[in-house]
């Protein structure tokens, strides 16, 4: 009986060991997890910070850069509300608008809910069309492939006038506010060589969506490809009309367009989605303002 109660308790002994380096192994690999876990998390605290730094920094560089476009002057075709407005595909209205424009200060607000557009005529004749557009935005590259060449024809033909109205709204996503840059390289052009103006902002579009941001010297060429001259270079490296740019911005914000394309028509807004034929529901607007025109003179011969 002593001999089996040895063995038994030799037995027991064993078993509790096992037991007990089971559960030290098990503790250690919770321990390990923890520790992993903890490292994970502290790294992912540090990325953070990191990523949060760098935010801060690029808007501060790109807000620091923005302070020495203090103010300047309006392109010579340029209006009071940062547009330019032609009267066939190569014939801008020239406004040599004296003065100097200030760039708003502080930072852009959202645009207003109740839109109120700056500068619209409803009794225009011909029909006045406003396309707020940015060089930087997909969509408004598709309108123009789609429906620049209608804008184009209703040009020729006398029944429009086109007003376009340039905004950096994706300036935001930028690291070197390339739609303000864009911008300004197209004043230029209106303000030296108007003609060219929308050729330039056509190719400017493909290039844009093609090959992405562009140098200001690749905004150069581009603007030379149409034989714009003279003082392109420096207008475009001083960003010259930068002030008249960010007031075409914040007036936009504060007239309700909330995004890019926004086309109005005699001050009625275009909805893609209710009327996705674009040149179908211009042409209603252009006829409906031809009947509004002759019944206006039928009125007159009648009080005569």
């Amino acid at each position: 009986m002593a001999k089996n109660t040895a063995r038994s308790s030799n037995k027991d002994r064993v078993q509790a060991a096992r037991e007990h380096a089971e559960q030290q192994r098990i503790a250690t690999q919770k321990a390990q997890r923890r520790r992993a876990t903890l490292i994970k998390a502290i790294i992912a605290a540090i990325v953070l910070v990191v990523v949060a730094v760098a935010v801060v920094v690029i808007i501060g560089l790109k807000n620091k850069g923005e302070d020495q476009y203090a103010e300047g002057p309006y392109p010579k075709t340029g209006n009071e509300v940062g547009g330019v407005v032609f009267t066939s595909p190569t014939e801008a209205k020239a406004t040599n608008l004296t003065g100097k424009v200030k760039r708003p200060e502080g930072d852009n607000p959202l645009p207003s809910e109740k839109v109120n557009i700056s500068g619209v005529d409803k009794n225009a004749s011909p029909v006045q069309v406003i396309v707020y557009a940015d060089p930087a935005c997909p969509h408004c590259y598709e309108f123009e492939k789609s429906w620049g060449p209608t804008l184009n024809e209703q040009l020729e033909a006398g029944k429009i006038t086109l007003e376009q109205r340039m905004v950096p709204y994706l300036d935001r996503g930028s690291p070197s506010n390339y739609s303000s840059r864009a911008n300004n390289m197209l004043a230029c052009v209106a303000d030296s060589k108007p003609e060219v103006y929308n050729a330039v902002l056509n190719e400017l579009f493909k290039v844009t969506m093609s090959q992405g941001e562009q140098k200001n010297q690749e905004l150069i060429d581009l603007a030379k490809k149409h034989g714009v001259d003279g003082n392109i270079d420096s207008c475009v490296t001083d960003g010259t009309f930068r002030p008249w740019v960010a007031h075409a911005d914040r007036q936009a914000r504060e007239d309700g367009v909330s995004g890019t394309p926004s086309v109005f028509v005699n001050g009625e807004r275009w909805d893609g989605q209710k009327n996705p034929d674009f040149g179908g529901w211009l042409q209603g607007k252009i006829d409906a303002a031809g009947k509004d025109g002759e019944a206006k003179g039928s009125d007159v011969k009648d009080d005569k």
